[in-house]
């Protein structure tokens, strides 16, 4: 998924050191993540994976790195989710980005902007991605669909409504159907901004879990059911 922003700037040859990109759907940063690493050797880009809570010993292991030399003459550095980081741990990042290696860019992504400190915004680009606008597959599907709307609906409620499995029973029937789970996937994508932060990230990489496996053809039951028990845990 290319963004505007930093297509430019690696076409011009002016890419930064440091950029910071905020969007509440962290798969679609990661997405922008992918694409723009595709343009650098894979021995050079090195990604600090997202948990409850980055603390200072994982980011010190991870920018440690910076410093080494590069295979394809430059290397990149992504923190997948920047919002977790502790304030120790942005501070010991802080100091890295002020002194990159000219052959070093750092990519952060943050599903929020608010735990991200004024000094390390104050050392980045930042780019707010676009909205997604379904593509053309998904659109053709919620349209072939007459109940797209109640899904989206009932997905909504589930997220936000639900709190055990006898909340969620009135909605599965609808939700687990066959043909309806591919857009309950992509309605759970779209809502999961709903939840807090540590339970979106447990939803959403179980979902990016659950669309490989139903798209290599698993049962359709069970992958739900997978997928249902970590909303309601």
């Amino acid at each position: 998924m290319q963004n505007e922003t930093l297509a430019t700037h690696i076409k011009n040859g002016t890419v930064a050191h440091s950029y910071l990109l905020i969007d509440r759907d962290i798969l679609k940063l990661r997405e922008i993540a992918k694409w723009f690493a595709s343009h650098y050797n894979p021995a050079d880009v090195f990604h600090l994976e997202d948990t409850p809570s980055i603390k200072v010993k994982e980011t010190e292991e991870f920018i440690a790195r910076a410093h080494l030399a590069a295979v394809g003459g430059k290397k990149l550095f992504i923190i997948c989710d920047a919002a977790t980081m502790t304030i120790a741990a942005q501070n010991k990042t802080l100091k890295t980005i002020e002194d990159t290696p000219a052959d070093t860019t750092f990519l952060l992504l943050a599903s929020s902007e608010t735990p991200v400190l004024n000094t390390i915004k104050s050392r980045c680009v930042i780019i707010y991605p676009a909205p997604l606008n379904p593509s053309l597959t998904e659109k053709a599907m919620l349209d072939a669909n007459p109940k797209s709307g109640q899904i989206f609906d009932a997905v909504l409620n589930l997220l936000t409504k639900c709190k055990s499995l006898d909340d969620a029973l009135p909605h599965l029937p609808l939700l687990a159907k066959k043909e309806n789970l591919p857009i309950t996937l992509l309605a759970i994508n779209h809502h999961a901004n709903q939840l807090e932060i540590k339970k979106r990230h447990a939803v959403l990489k179980k979902l990016a879990q659950i669309n490989r496996n139903v798209a290599a053809g698993c049962n359709h039951i069970n992958a739900f059911d997978i997928l249902l028990m970590e909303i309601l845990s």
